[in-house]
């Protein structure tokens, strides 16, 4: 008794398996609802400048990552013990010239402005300069190949923070 048609052989079967399964693969999530051009990825927090002075208490070790469009900063320990990573949640969207950080978002766990305001996975880290509970625009300066450097000016202060990001 044969179970396929004696016109279809079963190597014939097999390879369009294969070539079912590897078109499956290429169409895989990668980049969650499109493509997010140049963003996408991890970028290495490489400096923090504040008026153009660099922060000299910086170590280079956050890291900036975007997907579609969620936004995460990873801290990652330096030195000669391995320290855990500690990770904080946002979102982003280019407009123009300008990079929008939205640290605004909570839960249950972690209301806006609750008993843990400031410091839970919602809240930049503290290295950024960036406002917890609030969007802010950071102005892009100079994005080419694997560089990006972003200027943000928090108030009528006059204070400008500048990062520089290296992709990875």
């Amino acid at each position: 008794m044969r179970i396929f048609p004696s016109h279809i052989s079963v190597a014939k079967i097999v390879s369009s398996f294969f070539i079912f399964s590897a078109a499956m693969l290429f169409q895989g999530c990668t980049r969650n609802n499109g493509d997010i051009g140049p963003w996408f990825g991890m970028w290495q927090l490489m400096t923090v400048e504040t008026d153009g002075v660099p922060d000299a208490g910086y170590e280079s070790n956050i890291f900036w990552n975007f997907q579609n469009d969620v936004f995460s900063m990873n801290w990652r320990g330096t030195g000669a013990v391995e320290l855990p990573r500690v990770q904080v949640w946002g979102t982003w969207k280019e407009a123009g010239d300008d990079l929008i950080l939205d640290f605004s978002h909570s839960d249950d766990r972690y209301p806006l402005f609750g008993e843990h305001s400031g410091v839970n996975i919602y809240a930049p880290y503290i290295q950024t300069h960036l406002p917890y509970g609030e969007a802010s625009a950071l102005r892009i300066v100079k994005m080419k190949g694997s560089d990006l450097i972003l200027t943000y000016e928090p108030d009528e202060a006059g204070v400008v923070y500048t990062y520089i990001l290296k992709k990875r």
